[in-house]
């Protein structure tokens, strides 16, 4: 519903990169919160989580170039544009799991106390990434039946079709 970018000097962003940053930084406290109730030692904690944010950007690129393929085709080079937009969540939950895997099995950390002291921040993040989402428009649900109360109609500049009532997602 704030499709609109977002300057301050040279730098431009628009709600989404705001609220994506928000998430990482959310998750990244919510874990430091966590680790030592889990049972993980600060250093443990800070490894994983710059490793996960890491690996989950990556990823959900990733996913997004390889589902869009289509947007790519010839300039293969704006794949690494990710502040163009483009971010998929199940690329970068994947990517992050496997990277917690292998790291929690390097560095011997039981991975279900990793497990535990990340689920929390993983919610978190993700709660807050999806209000970005909704901001710019660009996860949106199917068209709302005639009658229902609880379409939302995004503005024409978002990346939602405008003008039809939606599910919110």
């Amino acid at each position: 519903m704030w499709p609109y970018d977002l300057r301050l000097g040279p730098f431009v962003t628009n709600a989404y990169g705001i609220a994506t940053a928000l998430a990482v930084l959310v998750a990244y406290y919510s874990l430091r919160w966590s680790a030592p109730r889990a049972g993980l030692a600060a250093r443990e904690a800070r490894d994983l989580a710059f490793w996960l944010i890491v690996l989950g950007l990556i990823g959900a690129r990733l996913f997004f170039v390889a589902f869009h393929f289509e947007l790519f085709r010839g300039r293969l080079h704006r794949a690494l544009y990710y502040f163009e937009g483009g971010l998929m969540f199940q690329g970068g939950f994947l990517l992050a799991f496997l990277g917690a895997l292998r790291l929690a099995r390097r560095r011997r950390i039981p991975f279900w106390r990793a497990a535990d002291a990340l689920a929390p921040a993983l919610a978190l993040g993700q709660g807050l990434g999806r209000i970005g989402c909704f901001l710019e428009g660009c996860c949106y649900g199917k068209r709302v039946p005639d009658g229902f109360p609880w379409g939302v109609v995004f503005p024409p500049e978002s990346a939602a079709p405008s003008g039809a009532p939606l599910y919110p997602t």
